[in-house]
């Protein structure tokens, strides 16, 4: 089979006819000697790959790990489950430990997603005795720790173990069981570390574990942090009343839960109905199993039992054994089972032993025995009459399990089936389903209507609202309602009020602007008869924006703020709350239920100052499903800020637009900012306007969303200056990340031309996404907006809007950026420029005249000294390479330790290039391209240099395709001892020396990187665009065939050294996949693309090759290098900037009509440390 070399090549499991391939000894329970060790494993063959082995159930000795291990060492980088439970039973200890601690070694290096260790007697040392197959599992999705008798400090050497990578970095884990342990509270906390860096988490089982109280109370608080739960089993643990609240608020937060096991838990009525009311409110629904079987349960407790089945109606198996309900109690949740409306999909109702006599037996009957799915009902250990149980069996049939220890109750009179009346319930009888379903369909339509007005602010009086309400009347079913931008008198509220009263189905209330200019005490009379006449909605919105409430205002709005149970969007904007109002919305309203169902909380434009700052800080925990938060624009301080960020790091995680502006964050506030923001995973607008950042508290953002793709941004206002713009963009954590980011906000920063010249180069590359931009009220002149759009926007092509107003560009430097915008297709995008201060910009004119443009290269490094400077590989190299093909040095500026390279301006990068033509259908272009890269190459080979990252970035355009090679930082001289940098080249452009990582290379490395630049033009994509160093190597491999002792001699000697394998592939001829490409050029490409690296032609061979033939203009010959002095040597062939003791600056001169003034720098990039 020939390998596609251009297909995505993602992991696939081995596989034997579509099946996968599994080691599983087979047999029964049994010792496992060396002789029998070897039998088990003789129908496998040894180097075979497995993606499953299963050791279980057997008892190895010492010498059959031996042979095991020997056999799984062979087995080849794949294997993803390993199943090595009950291994070691009846082995004594110190053997026991030794066949672990094989067996896993074998196993090391193996990426896992499964291990199951189950039952086997581990304790810390046997723990420690499996680190071969536990550390560094990077990828481990599920783990089983069942029977193994693990104590506190071995739950703890787990929890270590799995977050090996630091606490910042969460785990893969899915399914987590821990069962039947004896690691008591100190497990409990140990292990209640763990959740929070676990949230992929989906199947807990924490069960008999001897935690008590204070462990369990720990581990439900935990629990709070996670959201996927869908199994859960905390069986046979101590949680008491206290540690059930606390599990309730963690337990309401797993909306896709659906097995809940908390039998024998200890939880009680109290503990219970908290549960059963944080997943009502919650809207926690998709329960299938639900288990409280053995918590003490009396008839207290059952209406909540009976409110929580009522929300489950996907519900399947109901198990309450072992409590003490009663028959009052089996009549109350009788009463919920009974409509037909509930319990559709109920298969098994389990109600042993729960002291349950006639009476309640019939009633449950009666409320079960139509259940359409029911097959299986357990009453036994109850207190039937004899009459009762054979009522009941008539009842049930074969669905009701014998009843052998049922207790007859001699005191209660029985219950006839038929006797039973559910009349006083609420329930709507089953014989009116059909005519609800009929109703409701016929108002369908009506629920979605909304009651608003049209958009003219206005006074109402009581003739007026008549008016306004005029062509809704006879409507009552309305989804949302708008009162909003209207000024009420109290008699137009009273009439407003008296309709409002009549609707239904209420969904959402505007109520923002509706007593502007009313007194104060008919302003908060108006309030409450509108909010009296919507009492009793259930409501998912509520605005009450642009109306002055403080905190009266706000307790006027009671009737409809309170209760709501399933509020999720609430907004008080520009209501000029106070401290006091705040912390009533915090607290009364908010925190109504334990657990808030809130998803958008906008608090905008108030006066609440830094105590009113804190009270919704405070009430965040109580908000983990918040997805909008705006908190801006409410005097909050520095303190309060700081306290407000610590919030949201802690309690939320599922935020999509946070918005902080003209909050204050210092040093310490930024960490915690930063904190917050790393784990919002979710996040897609972020607004920080006027947040007091600084230039390094913005960068210190951007880079903590650098897991985060967000779509809007906005630092405006946070005087970031030049240094700030600069290293927004500056490396791969940093707006480099943001590859989805469609608004960028950078308004009033301080940002000079200078700054974002350099800007404007950090994202020609990236954020190619962007739609709109803004650096409003900054100090930009027309130089530097001329040079944004010449070098950041010209890969914009999504881009719709730029806003460069109130700036200091001129009347003559408008007109020529107008100019450029038309000329790249653009005109339309710049916004209005009405406030530009075009007489601010004294030196423009004559700059755009006849200033150069240039690239200027900053430096991540700071060098105090000269001499420092000249110590750089990159320095030195470009002063010794003068030629056309090389990119050329003009200046060197150092200002203070900053160091910044000035080269010569170039238009755009073969990479830009090759994405906006796609592939070369004229091979002129590549013949050209390839001319000048061989060319330069064979200069700087000659001159004693190789590159060692040669990449279409590095190789620059300008004109009609006019090639330089550029970033010298990698370049080595080839005079140079191994060992180099272990890093060198971008991986699609590796050879297969470097791949391997040899410790030895040379100059044929840039020829290889040739080879794939010269296929990808012709292609258009690259032609090895491998997803890691194992994956480059196997796309290589299945276009050039699998190497050889004979084709590369040395490679197959390094890989005899290594854990990898060649893959088996046949090579494709290259005339095969590149079929546009001539036999000169395909000839070309083959002897670049060898894998001896010794049998590549030099770049100076590559020009004579029959591909440039003599019809084609040949390179220039290669130039001498020019003298170029050093800087301190320098007097009129070159110039430097140095600053004296005073730091004035200190202008060496040379021979130029351009003064250093003149020169406006275009593009700016930050380098590295060579």
């Amino acid at each position: 089979m020939i390998c596609d070399p251009f297909c995505v090549m993602p992991f696939s499991f081995p596989t034997t006819d579509g099946k996968m391939v599994e080691l599983v000894l087979q047999g029964n329970r049994e010792f496992v000697d060396a002789a029998r060790a070897t039998a088990l494993l003789a129908p496998y063959e040894a180097s075979t790959s497995f993606y499953r082995i299963s050791l279980r159930d057997k008892s190895y000795s010492l010498e059959a790990s031996h042979v095991l291990a020997a056999f799984l060492k062979t087995i080849p980088h794949g294997l993803r489950v390993a199943d090595l439970a009950d291994m070691i039973a009846g082995r004594p200890e110190d053997e026991a430990l030794l066949v672990l601690e094989n067996v896993c070694q074998a196993l090391r290096g193996h990426q896992l997603l499964e291990i199951d260790l189950s039952d086997n007697a581990l304790g810390s040392k046997g723990v420690r005795a499996c680190y071969g197959v536990l550390l560094e599992q990077q990828h481990l999705e599920r783990l089983f720790l069942c029977n193994n008798g693990l104590s506190a400090d071995s739950a703890q050497v787990i929890a270590d173990v799995l977050l090996f990578r630091g606490k910042d970095v969460p785990t893969k884990l899915k399914t987590f069981h821990f069962y039947n342990n004896m690691s008591g509270d100190g497990g409990a906390k140990a292990l209640a570390t763990l959740l929070p860096h676990c949230p992929e988490l989906e199947d807990l089982r924490f069960s008999t574990t001897r935690s008590q109280r204070e462990g369990c109370r720990v581990f439900a608080a935990a629990l709070g942090s996670l959201r996927n739960l869908k199994r859960v089993d905390l069986s046979d643990n101590t949680f008491g009343d206290e540690g059930a609240t606390v599990l309730a608020a963690g337990l309401g937060l797993q909306a896709q839960l659906e097995v809940l096991n908390l039998r024998d838990a200890s939880i009680g009525d109290d503990g219970f109905i908290a549960i059963a009311d944080a997943l009502v409110a919650n809207g926690v629904n998709g329960i299938r199993v639900l288990d409280v079987s053995g918590n003490d349960l009396t008839e207290a407790s059952m209406a909540a039992l009976g409110r929580l089945v009522k929300a489950l109606p996907l519900l399947e198996e109901l198990r309450i054994e072992e409590n003490e309900i009663g028959s009052a109690g089996a009549t109350t949740l009788a009463r919920a089972l009974h409509a037909a409306s509930v319990g559709r999909h109920l298969r098994v109702f389990q109600s042993n032993t729960n002291e349950i006599a006639s009476v309640g037996g019939a009633y449950l009957a009666a409320a079960l025995v139509a259940k359409p799915a029911l097959g299986r009902v357990e009453l036994d250990g109850n207190m039937f009459s004899d009459d009762a149980v054979a009522k009941l069996e008539a009842a049930f049939g074969d669905r009701l399990v014998e009843m052998e220890d049922n207790m007859d109750d001699d005191d209660e009179a029985d219950e006839d089936l038929n006797d039973v009346d559910f009349s006083d319930d609420e329930e709507v009888p089953a014989a009116d389903v059909d005519a609800v379903t009929v109703a409701l369909a016929a108002t369908s339509l009506a629920t979605e209507a909304t009651l608003a007005f049209d958009a003219k602010r206005e006074v109402v009086d009581a003739a007026r609202a008549e008016a306004l309400l005029a062509p809704f009347r006879g409507q009552s079913q309305f989804h949302t309602i708008s009162l909003r931008g209207k000024s009420y008198t109290l008699d137009g509220a009273r009439v407003m009020a008296s309709y409002l009263s009549t609707l239904k189905g209420l969904q959402v209330a505007d109520l923002a602007d509706i007593i502007a200019g009313r007194p104060e005490e008919e302003a908060l009379e108006v309030l409450s008869v509108v909010c009296e006449a919507l009492k009793g909605h259930v409501l998912d919105t509520i605005d009450l924006s642009d109306n002055a409430l403080g905190e009266k205002g706000v307790r006027a709005c009671f009737a409809i703020l309170i209760p709501q149970p399933r509020l999720k969007h609430l907004l008080f904007e520009n209501n000029g709350i106070s401290a006091a109002a705040a912390a009533v919305i915090a607290k009364e309203v908010v925190l109504q239920t334990p657990v808030a169902t809130l998803e958008t909380f906008s608090f905008f434009n108030n006066m609440s100052g830094h105590d009113g700052c804190l009270a919704i800080a405070n009430m965040l925990p109580g908000c983990p499903h918040l997805k909008t938060l705006r908190y801006a624009s409410a005097r909050a301080g520095i303190e309060a800020s700081t306290a407000l960020a610590v919030a949201i790091g802690s309690h939320l995680t599922e935020l999509e637009s946070l918005d902080l502006s003209d909050c204050s964050f210092d040093d310490a506030g930024v960490v915690a900012l930063t904190a917050a923001l790393r784990k919002q995973r979710k996040l897609k607008v972020l607004k920080l306007r006027d947040a007091s950042l600084g230039p390094e508290g913005a960068v210190a953002v951007v880079k903590a969303l650098d897991g985060v793709r967000l779509t809007s941004l906005d630092l405006s206002g946070n005087e970031l200056e030049d240094e700030g713009m600069g290293n927004l963009a500056n490396g791969p954590h940093s707006l480099e990340a943001q590859t989805e980011l469609k608004v960028l906000r950078l308004d009033e920063n301080e940002c000079t031309s200078a700054g974002l010249a350099v800007f404007a180069d950090e994202i020609r590359a990236c954020l190619l996404q962007l739609e709109e931009l803004s650096l409003c009220g900054n100090e930009i002149t027309a130089s530097g907006a001329i040079s944004l759009v010449k070098t950041g926007l010209q890969t914009k092509a999504q881009l719709t809007r730029l806003h460069l107003d109130a700036n200091m560009i001129s009347a003559v430097g408008l007109a020529k950026l107008k100019e450029l915008l038309s000329a790249v297709g653009k005109s339309h995008v710049l916004g209005p420029m009405d406030e530009n201060d075009d007489e601010a910009e004294s030196s423009d004119d004559d700059d755009l005249k006849t200033g150069e443009v240039v690239a200027i290269k900053r430096l991540k490094t700071l060098f105090p000294t000269w001499e420092e400077c000249l110590q750089l590989r990159e320095l030195r190299s470009l002063k010794v390479l003068r030629h056309d093909n090389i990119i050329q040095l003009k200046e060197v500026i150092r200002d203070k330790a900053q160091l910044y390279f000035v080269f010569e301006y170039m238009d755009t990068s073969l990479f830009l290039w090759m994405r906006a033509n796609g592939p070369c259908t004229n091979e002129s272009h590549v013949r050209t391209i390839m001319n000048q890269l061989f060319a330069g190459l064979a200069y700087m080979h000659k001159h004693g240099f190789f590159h060692r990252d040669i990449k279409p970035e590095n190789c620059l355009l300008s004109g009609d395709k006019n090639l330089k090679i550029a970033d010298l930082g990698q370049a080595r001289e080839i005079r140079s001892r191994p060992p180099f940098t272990d890093y060198v080249s971008t991986r699609w452009y590796r050879s297969p020396e470097l791949l391997l990582r040899a410790a030895a290379y040379n100059s044929p490395i840039d020829l290889w990187a040739c080879g794939c630049i010269m296929a990808e033009l012709f292609l258009g994509k690259p032609l090895f665009a491998g997803t890691s160093e194992a994956d480059q190597m196997c796309r290589i491999c299945s276009v050039l065939g699998t190497p050889t002792k004979e084709s590369w001699p040395e490679g197959v000697s390094m890989v005899a050294h290594m854990q990898f394998k060649f893959p088996k592939c046949p090579s494709v001829p290259l005339k095969q996949l590149i079929p546009n490409a001539s036999p000169a050029a395909i000839q070309l490409m083959v002897d670049l693309l060898q894998y001896d690296s010794a049998r590549r032609p030099t770049a100076a061979q590559a020009l004579q090759y029959r591909f440039f033939s003599p019809t084609t203009a040949r390179a220039e010959p290669p130039k001498e290098p020019a003298k170029v002095p050093s800087p301190e040597k320098a007097e009129t062939k070159r110039h430097f900037w140095e600053p004296k003791i005073d730091d004035e600056w200190k202008y060496i001169p040379q021979p130029e009509k351009t003064s250093p003034k003149a020169r406006k720098p275009a593009a700016t990039v930050d380098a590295g440390p060579p």
